[in-house]
């Protein structure tokens, strides 16, 4: 008879550890998940009442989900402005540059930093000087972005 055909019997406190173990990554890896709402700074609020501004966190993979309008008109620059923070354990390991979609086919550079700050940069239209157009209340501002951090945990 081939060993792998033998019944094999745990003892009692390895048969824990195993159901321990298994138990950890059925909830880091099997819809265990916390949301967080993400408080905006005064110059952005959410583009409608079904705007989104929140982070999600799935093991160690957060997704972060933003549609935001500036409150007031932002002046076409290269000057970030600060939409909001991640949480401490939502936070990236390395600082995350992303061009994203505005009204139109307006372009707007966002910025996630290891220090949880979330930024809006360069508004403009393909053609153009990116930063070279306002930024005014009512434009669609959408974000959306999956990245590892370090924690499983949320500290």
């Amino acid at each position: 008879m081939s060993y792998f055909n033998k019944e094999i019997t745990l003892p009692a406190f390895w048969v824990k550890v195993c159901d321990y173990f298994e138990q950890k990554f059925k909830n880091r890896f099997e819809g265990q998940s916390s949301v967080v709402s993400l408080n905006l700074q005064s110059n952005f609020e959410l583009y409608s009442s079904a705007g989104v501004a929140n982070c999600v966190k799935v093991g160690n993979k957060v997704i972060v989900q933003l549609t935001v309008t500036p409150a007031k008109t932002i002046a076409g620059s290269n000057t970030e402005y600060l939409i909001t923070y991640l949480p401490v354990g939502y936070r990236p390991l390395v600082d995350i540059y992303q061009v994203c979609m505005g009204t139109g086919t307006a372009l707007w550079l966002a910025r996630v930093k290891t220090t949880g700050e979330i930024t809006f940069a360069r508004y403009g239209f393909p053609g153009y000087a990116l930063g070279s157009y306002n930024a005014n209340n009512g434009n669609f501002l959408a974000f959306e972005l999956m990245f590892s951090t370090a924690s499983y945990y949320n500290d």
